[in-house]
């Protein structure tokens, strides 16, 4: 499911407009793997991309109406471990000795929170190597008592 297709399939149409979403929920409950992605980042075909991934999740579990409490726990895995697989990376990917230290960092405590919130990125790190830190935002909001 991309954002891109949503945006760019039958946008010519009459009413009723066809849209680019397959039957996710189907294809989940069938063990058929389904990842969510953005591969447009600013261009002339899809000029809203933005490489921001819990914003396609946001979308894509919106659009495909998997929020149930059962979905919910695994609504992270079509950003992360699905994606992973429809690379065929799966053997590489995660959080395990012996694999390629890449990976994200949310600030937030449980996956449910990152969706919920739609968390920014606190680090990126790819091969091991620090790419990005973002500083916590700080608010300072005087008060006069």
């Amino acid at each position: 499911m991309k954002t891109e297709n949503a945006y760019l399939q039958g946008r010519q149409d009459t009413y009723p407009k066809r849209r680019g979403l397959t039957r996710v929920k189907e294809f989940i409950e069938y063990g058929i793997n389904v990842a969510f992605a953005q591969d447009s980042i600013n261009d002339p075909w899809y000029p809203m991309g933005n490489g921001n991934m819990m914003n396609i999740l946001d979308n894509g579990i919106h659009l495909a109406q998997i929020m149930s409490s059962e979905d919910v726990k695994t609504n992270f895995d079509l950003n992360t471990y699905n994606g992973a697989r429809c690379l065929n990376i799966q053997d590489n990917y995660g959080l395990e000795v012996g694999k390629t230290a890449n990976f994200i960092v949310l600030n937030e405590s449980t996956v449910y929170e990152a969706m919920r919130k739609r968390v920014d990125v606190l680090a990126s790190v790819r091969n091991g190597n620090l790419l990005l830190r973002r500083k916590e935002m700080a608010y300072d909001v005087p008060l006069s008592l």
